[in-house]
């Protein structure tokens, strides 16, 4: 005979379990503005050998002082980080306007949120995109990716 109906929601509970408690421990934080894209970075690399550097390096302290300012906490690893970048504009490419995610990723290993940006701490990457003109920003989250034994 079949499973209860009982015993059906009891496994799919258990199943969808991990992600609910890894979502009880998600982090996030929000970056006014901005930044930089890949054209943007390579123009400053073109023009000087150490203004491309200074660029990065700048995008890199702005966005540990906003991880300062949400007070983050070290996160249990690995982890999946959400980006939601909101664009002034659709006349971006998404790939050069999600190049600030390197400044991003740096930052929290800066400020101790993560120990390293390799694949043995983020198991995934997203990125979501969205137009606002009047408030543009990056939203960035970051989840503790349940283990293969728990999910």
């Amino acid at each position: 005979m079949g499973e209860s109906s009982s015993d059906i929601q009891e496994h799919i509970v258990a199943g969808v379990r991990p992600y609910l408690e890894a979502l009880a421990k998600a982090q996030e934080f929000e970056i006014p503005g901005t930044l930089p894209t890949l054209n943007e970075y390579i123009r400053q690399e073109r023009s000087n050998r150490f203004a491309g550097a200074r660029m990065k390096s700048d995008s890199t302290q702005m966005v540990q002082q906003v991880i300062m300012a949400a007070k983050l906490q070290p996160m249990e690893t690995p982890c999946h980080i959400i980006f939601s970048w909101y664009l002034p504009s659709r006349r971006v490419d998404l790939d050069n306007a999600r190049w600030g995610s390197k400044a991003i990723l740096d930052a929290l290993v800066l400020q101790g949120v993560i120990p390293d940006d390799s694949m043995r701490y983020i198991v995934a990457i997203s990125d979501n995109f969205h137009v606002d003109r009047a408030n543009p920003r990056i939203r960035v989250a970051l989840i503790t990716a349940p283990s293969k034994a728990e999910a």
